[in-house]
């Protein structure tokens, strides 16, 4: 149930409490910036915010992913897994390997 929500490693927010203590509970909804880079080089920042878990899981019982839900990432400091939840709301394409598009050869995977 990890890629519920986003993944990264953060030193300002706070873990929730057990047995929620994968997931980062901040006292209000905090508006974050990462920054993304691409294959080619181009970077992009993408905002995007993080709200308490308890109070998400209770706001959306029952659903698979869930919106503003995020904790720890375990592998590295380095590591952000934006889960499915960045995803909604955006068109994402993907480009099988070696076959041409207008956007360049893939493999690739846009947004």
């Amino acid at each position: 149930m990890r890629a519920t929500g986003l993944l990264f490693g953060s030193s300002v927010l706070p873990v929730c409490a057990s047995p929620n203590n994968a997931y980062y509970c901040p006292s209000s909804t905090q508006q974050l910036s990462a920054m993304i880079e691409g294959a080619n080089g181009a970077t992009s920042a993408v905002n995007f915010s993080v709200a308490n878990a308890n109070a998400v899981a209770q706001t959306y019982a029952g659903d698979s992913a869930l919106p503003l839900l995020a904790g720890p990432a375990f592998v590295t400091s380095s590591i952000f897994d934006w889960g499915l939840p960045f995803f909604y709301g955006r068109n994402v394409y993907a480009a099988i390997e070696q076959q041409a598009t207008p956007s360049g050869v893939g493999p690739y995977v846009a947004y």
